[in-house]
């Protein structure tokens, strides 16, 4: 179960960190057209660049590249009780990011969704592993 654990963090870090990607290339190029942006309403930067995108200064990506070393170091040392609260508390912070894309901003965000699956079942299987 562990190695599913390693898993889920690489990719939610690999898709951290291509939102940090999106978000740079977009404040360095205004026509630059990410994979994830489909259409007016199916679109990762509409959502990365709205007011919500970022908390405390710091863009939410940036926060998700963080998130997921913590875990890491956490899972590789076995703190797998701190792990699982922690993966609570960010699926706790992906409803809440949930809803403000779906009832505040209006868009769709694939990788946006993509990260809160990915921190939901972080949650469910550490519990599994933990307890």
């Amino acid at each position: 179960m562990k190695e599913i654990l390693y898993i889920l963090v690489i990719f939610g870090l690999a898709l951290s960190i291509y939102s940090s990607y999106v978000t740079s290339r977009i404040k360095r190029n205004i026509n630059y057209r990410p994979f994830c942006d489909v259409n007016n309403r199916v679109s990762c930067t509409k959502v990365f660049n709205s007011l919500y995108g970022s908390h405390f200064g710091i863009p939410n990506s940036w926060w998700g590249v963080i998130f997921y070393i913590f875990i890491f170091v956490l899972l590789t040392f076995g703190y797998l009780e701190i792990l699982f609260f922690s993966a609570m508390v960010s699926v706790f912070f992906s409803l809440y990011l949930g809803y403000l894309m779906y009832s505040r901003i209006g868009k769709f965000c694939f990788i946006c969704s993509l990260i809160y699956l990915i921190n939901i079942a972080l949650a469910i299987i550490s519990y599994n592993v933990a307890f």
